[in-house]
């Protein structure tokens, strides 16, 4: 014999069950009609006169473009073809402005209007950083990228001070930090060799690099090319 449960209103817990996320979708659909309003809005380096002001307004739109999304950082990250540091440090208030790249990559994962948050980020940076129409297109020259925004690790942090906390902010650090001294190994000939070859020839080569986590690898790959 089959046993139902009942509320005190006579209703089964499955039609509560079903009240419940009809309420949780709604919700969802208003917050993003708020989400689309929001990012439609005008936005000009005019409206923030503060880069600090216009820098926390950016990452509100990215954080509230990621709760709508339902997606973690990783999966953005995954989605927006980005490093994960890359990704978290465009979240973190404790990092440097985005770099336009970065805020078009996750604005069209996201499904954000792309034009007010780079009006944002102008902003961010005193409106000194003007945009050309080609510096949200996929890729450029290795030349052209910091080679912590490629996930090569900075040089070691200083020690923590006497309470635990570090002596600067994670956006310090990185914007300070340089390569440290390479010092090369025998796979850095074997990968410098494939490099030149594949100038030569113009034929595209895959080589793929193998090592436990913190030995190099990426640092080796930035050095090759």
């Amino acid at each position: 014999m089959e046993a139902l449960l009942f509320d005190q209103d006579g209703l089964s817990w499955a039609s509560v069950v079903k009240r419940v996320f009809a309420a949780v979708r709604a919700d969802e659909d208003e917050h993003r009609e708020q989400l689309a309003e929001r990012s439609g809005e005008r936005v000009t380096t005019q409206n923030f006169e503060d880069p600090a002001a216009a820098l926390c307004e950016l990452r509100a739109r990215l954080e509230a473009g990621l709760a709508a999304a339902g997606l973690t950082k990783t999966m953005l990250a995954r989605r927006a073809q980005l490093g994960r540091t890359t990704v978290s440090e465009a979240f973190s208030s404790a990092a440097e402005v985005p770099s336009a790249q970065t805020v078009g990559a996750l604005a069209r994962v996201l499904g954000l209007d792309l034009g007010p948050l780079l009006a944002l980020r102008t902003a961010a940076v005193g409106g000194a950083d003007a945009v050309g129409e080609d510096e949200t297109s996929v890729g450029r020259p290795i030349a052209q990228w910091n080679p912590h925004d490629l996930e090569v690790h900075p040089a070691a942090a200083p020690p923590p001070t006497g309470d635990g906390s570090s002596p600067v902010s994670a956006g310090q650090q990185r914007a300070a930090s340089a390569l440290p001294a390479y010092v090369h190994r025998p796979h850095d000939q074997r990968l410098a060799e494939l490099v030149a070859a594949t100038v030569s020839d113009e034929r595209s080569r895959m080589a793929v690099l193998v090592g436990s986590s913190s030995t190099g690898k990426t640092r080796a790959c930035w050095e090759a090319v």
